[in-house]
């Protein structure tokens, strides 16, 4: 039992809600109570779909949100169960999406910011008794989770919640901790479920901060099947607080393809890449639609970086335009 209250103590000092905080209690009370086990196998017919909205896709089809774009993302919590379920207490009243695992481009564990005020519970209260069936129980809160009505959710920016700040790859997945019940009064000493309901894992890509120009902003259909002899030309422009030698210029890539060649200026780098190789990084494209190209890579700190611009797919049957825009 000291155990338990170590742990929610600490659950306090990392500034947990009310909710969460019974939750971690309920399940101290059942651990105390020398339950014969704390997971069980059979998970309840709950379903949570995930999806992110954007309106830029990578070749793989992932979201990709720009620079300063909102990171928007839908979630649908289902009762797929034919029959009502009995679960613990405020399920239906949390927020999901701060219930989320993000993981960001550097492999880090991002948890919301709650900015709602908390209360302190040095004591959790017990759990009351009730009678059932002419014995007395001791019941834990919950509520009803109705048959095949979900709950929506929308959250118009994660950012807001998520200091989602590194270029490149995110991953995230809802995790929302409940407790589900048998009977028509919620026994925790006959549950019938306790544990983590999971959504699916989607993936997303943000773009950096990083200045970039693709040049040329047409891309040619027709580079996939006849040779191009100008390349694809990318400037990098650091911003005031970077040098140009703060840049691993070998792990520069254009939608994950190596440059032919890194060329330093002053204030600029230049990579420049394979057409036909870039063409085929977008996937199955059509003429006449724009599509996002990603420049990503690392500073000599390890930080990665990155950028994008959007080109426009064209089919041109004749030689390339000479023209090529130049920066110095």
């Amino acid at each position: 039992m000291k155990f338990i209250l170590k742990v929610i103590m600490m659950i306090q000092r990392m500034g947990l809600s009310k909710r969460c905080l019974s939750f971690f209690a309920l399940l101290g009370v059942l651990m105390g109570a020398g339950s014969n086990t704390i997971l069980l196998a059979q998970t309840p017919g709950i379903r949570i779909d995930l999806k992110f909205v954007s309106e830029y896709r990578l070749g793989s089809g992932r979201p990709l949100y720009r620079f300063g774009d909102p990171v928007v993302a839908n979630i649908v919590v289902t009762n797929i169960s034919e029959r009502n379920i009995l679960i613990s207490e405020g399920f239906r009243s949390k927020s999901f999406y701060k219930e989320m695992r993000v993981i960001d481009p550097g492999h880090r564990l991002l948890l919301a910011k709650r900015k709602e005020p908390h209360q302190e519970f040095p004591n959790a209260p017990p759990l009351p008794f009730a009678l059932h069936q002419g014995r007395p129980v001791r019941v834990a809160p919950c509520e009803d989770l109705p048959y095949n009505r979900p709950i929506r959710q929308r959250v118009d920016d994660l950012r807001k919640y998520y200091p989602m700040e590194l270029p490149g790859h995110y991953s995230a997945q809802v995790q929302i901790s409940a407790m589900v019940f048998k009977e028509e009064i919620c026994d925790i000493h006959n549950y019938k479920w306790l544990g983590i309901l999971k959504s699916n894992v989607e993936y997303f890509y943000m773009e950096g901060k990083t200045k970039v120009r693709v040049t040329p902003e047409q891309w040619n259909l027709a580079w996939k099947t006849r040779a191009e002899t100008l390349p694809i030309e990318v400037s990098i422009y650091p911003p005031e607080e970077r040098r140009i030698d703060d840049y691993q210029i070998e792990t520069i890539r254009l939608n994950g393809l190596p440059a032919i060649r890194v060329e330093k200026s002053q204030r600029i780098l230049r990579a420049t890449f394979e057409p036909k190789a870039c063409i085929e990084s977008l996937g199955q494209v059509e003429a006449g639609r724009s599509y996002p190209i990603v420049i990503s890579g690392r500073l000599r700190s390890g930080q990665p970086f990155g950028g994008g611009q959007m080109i426009r797919i064209a089919k041109i049957t004749g030689p390339s335009p000479p023209s090529r825009l130049k920066v110095d």
